[in-house]
């Protein structure tokens, strides 16, 4: 979708949050620690995604979440996987994404806490309802 002064506003929210995943990557390999960023945009309203059918037909379908493969060197890295989700589902996408680090880090719930200075699985963010 292209606005009138020939903006993509879905172009630049897929750039913006993968410059804000890179800084913060940045940030944590000067302190010497590793990091997982999961770069997530949140829409607050319906996702739809399209595709051919066998017959070559065009389809559009609702999604509550959907994943963007997205070529980015910037990043050093060939690619990049970007997920979006509607907001209603943010929760959900967070607890597996929780999971998944705590899988690849071999660590329980409460020694990321411990690391990152929370209580239990208490996640904060700039705007209340996000919070977990």
């Amino acid at each position: 979708m292209f606005r009138k002064n020939n903006e993509d506003p879905s172009y630049n929210a897929v750039q913006s949050i993968l410059s804000d995943s890179l800084g913060i990557t940045k940030r944590f390999h000067k302190s010497g620690i590793a990091a997982i960023v999961f770069p997530i945009i949140v829409v607050d309203g319906n996702l739809f995604q399209s595709r051919l059918t066998d017959a070559g037909e065009l389809t559009v379908e609702e999604a509550d979440e959907l994943t963007l493969l997205w070529k980015c060197p910037a990043v050093g890295q060939q690619h990049t996987i970007i997920n979006i989700v509607n907001f209603k589902h943010l929760a959900e996408l967070v607890r597996r994404c929780n999971e998944l680090a705590d899988a690849l880090f071999a660590i329980n719930p409460e020694q990321r806490a411990s690391i990152l200075g929370r209580s239990g699985n208490e996640i904060k963010s700039d705007h209340p309802s996000l919070d977990f």
